[in-house]
């Protein structure tokens, strides 16, 4: 009897990790809770492990460059190129009363982001495909 309430307690306490967590930059990280496709932009709330996401899933690329993330991101019900958005995210300092999804630019289409992209000066960078 012991051994299956171990096994059950065993099995919740896993059940309620990510599939995925890779940090971004600092409190920044991709996330995704049930499937790899359900990848997001998450924000961690005050070091406690939770994170908010901030850019809905379906993440398809990402990149930092200066004091950005620049991310690439396709709806999760699509799989359609022309429905890819873009968003720049930009990296804010840990504050209680920082509302990172706040300052969010996007979802952009890729002219617009090309054009807003071009204006910030950001240099030459390349996105990191994410590959499920």
């Amino acid at each position: 009897m012991k051994n299956i309430i171990l096994v059950c307690l065993l099995g919740f306490i896993y059940s309620c990790s990510f599939v995925r967590n890779k940090e971004v930059f600092d409190k920044y990280h991709l996330i995704a809770v049930d499937t790899r496709s359900d990848l997001c932009l998450g924000y961690e709330v005050n070091n406690t492990g939770n994170y908010v996401c901030i850019v809905p899933s379906q993440i398809l690329a990402f990149t930092t460059v200066g004091k950005y993330i620049l991310l690439k991101q396709r709806p999760y019900h699509t799989k359609v190129a022309s429905d890819t958005n873009y968003y720049i995210v930009p990296i804010l300092k840990d504050n209680v009363i920082v509302f990172p999804e706040d300052s969010i630019i996007g979802p952009l289409k890729k002219h617009e982001f090309d054009t807003l992209i071009s204006k910030m000066h950001l240099g030459k960078w390349e996105f990191r495909e994410l590959n499920e």
